[in-house]
């Protein structure tokens, strides 16, 4: 069984959580995978805190072997609702420099959406369009400069509804909430 990587969002503007839609694990086996279950933590498109969750899976094959996998969701404070700490307490390592914006947003069908990313280096991007229920509508790859760019995402495929921006780069993580009206 494998999981999707770690992942790391920040909160909602002014919460202290946010949705957050990730890839469910994949399972096979030479004689049958029988079932995929998650053991715990919040299922794909739930809600997760401030904080880091774990969530994982276990897969179970048709001759009753089991297998697990484990990843974290951190949720990082938006900047409305993040304290200033002081300078003993600022984080050092671990900290994602990659951060992304979607504008307009909410948007309406069939207009076209700006995801603004801001680079700590260059790197190949891959930035996919995810319902609530984890299936990937669209996935591409762009090469990105360290500093800001600006990627056009369609929206012709997608119904009303939310969805989830997710983009992976140099081994960092964002995901942005998108509203489809």
């Amino acid at each position: 069984i494998t999981c999707p990587a770690d992942i790391t969002v920040t909160a909602d503007e002014g919460a202290n959580c946010t949705a957050v839609a990730y890839a469910l694990p994949t399972a096979t086996d030479n004689c049958g995978i029988l079932n995929v279950v998650k053991l715990n933590g919040p299922a794909t498109g739930d809600m997760f805190y401030e904080g880091t969750t774990t969530v994982t899976y276990q897969a179970i094959d048709v001759n009753g072997n089991v297998s697990t996998c484990s990843f974290t969701v951190t949720v990082l404070p938006s900047q409305a609702s993040a304290r200033i700490l002081p300078e003993a307490e600022q984080p050092t390592e671990g900290v994602s420099e990659l951060t992304t914006k979607l504008f307009p947003n909410p948007q309406y069908a069939g207009q076209a959406v700006r995801l603004e990313v801001e680079a700590p280096k260059s790197g190949l991007a891959t930035i996919e369009v995810v319902t609530l229920q984890g299936q990937v509508l669209t996935q591409l790859e762009e090469q990105l400069d360290a500093g800001t760019n600006v990627v056009r995402l369609a929206t012709d495929l997608m119904e009303p509804g939310t969805y989830f921006v997710h983009l992976r780069l140099n081994g960092e993580t964002s995901m942005r909430k998108l509203v489809i009206r």
